[in-house]
C-alpha cells in the first residue's frame, strides 16, 4: 500500500514538473535578448520573409489577426502570470493584417528581464535596449462612436489614466505627450 502511494506521488510530481517546464519554454525563458556590436536588437535577423499566419501559430506564438487575438492567447496568460511573479519571461506577439496587399506581419518581442521590460518592434527603425517598470492596461472609452477600448502600454507610470493617455494621444501640444513619456504601446482593442 505504502509503495503503491509513492508511485503515485512521484507520477503527480513528474507530471508537474513536466507542466512547468512546458510552460516555461512557451513563454519564452529559453530566449535571449541578443545584440549586435552596436547595441542593436538582432531578434528578428532570422525570419523569413515568407513567414505566415500559420506558421506563426504552429511555432506558437501569440497571434493577432486584425488587432483581435487569433491564436495562443494563453501565451499571454502565462507572460503576465510569470512577469507579475518577478520571473523573467519572453512573448513574441505577431500582427497580421488582412487587408494589407503585402500581408507581411510585424513582430513584437517583449521580454520581463530582472524586473524590466523591454520591447522590441521588428517595423522600428532604431531597436535599442530602453527599459520599463510597467506593463499596463488602461480601460476606458474611445472612438466614435464611444466603445470599450483596451489599451496595452509598457510606461514608468504606473499612475497614469486611460483619460490622460488617450488625450495626450490626439494633442496637438508637445507638452501633453511628453507628460505621458517615455511609453511604448503593445496593444490597443
Amino acid at each position: 500500500m505504502r509503495s503503491r502511494f509513492i508511485r503515485i506521488c512521484t507520477l503527480l510530481i513528474c507530471i508537474i514538473l513536466l507542466i512547468s517546464c512546458r510552460s516555461i519554454e512557451n513563454s519564452g525563458n529559453t530566449f535571449e535578448q541578443r545584440f549586435d556590436e552596436n547595441d542593436n536588437y538582432i531578434g528578428f535577423k532570422d525570419i523569413s520573409s515568407e513567414y505566415t499566419l500559420e506558421d506563426a501559430k504552429k511555432d506558437e506564438y501569440y497571434v493577432e489577426l486584425d488587432s483581435k487575438v487569433y491564436a495562443n492567447y494563453n501565451l499571454w496568460e502565462e507572460f503576465i502570470e510569470l512577469s507579475s511573479s518577478g520571473e523573467n519571461a519572453f512573448i513574441r506577439i505577431i500582427h497580421f493584417y488582412s487587408n494589407e496587399d503585402s500581408n507581411s506581419p510585424y513582430f513584437l518581442d517583449l521580454y520581463y528581464n530582472d524586473d524590466y521590460y523591454y520591447l522590441f518592434d521588428s517595423s522600428a527603425d532604431e531597436l535599442k535596449k530602453e527599459k520599463f517598470l510597467f506593463l499596463v492596461t488602461l480601460e476606458g472609452k474611445y472612438g466614435s462612436p464611444l466603445k470599450d477600448t483596451s489599451i496595452t502600454i509598457l510606461t514608468n507610470n504606473n499612475m497614469m489614466t486611460f483619460d490622460e493617455f488617450t488625450k495626450a494621444m490626439v494633442s496637438s501640444d508637445l507638452k501633453v505627450l511628453q507628460s505621458i513619456m517615455p511609453y511604448r504601446m503593445l496593444m490597443f482593442e
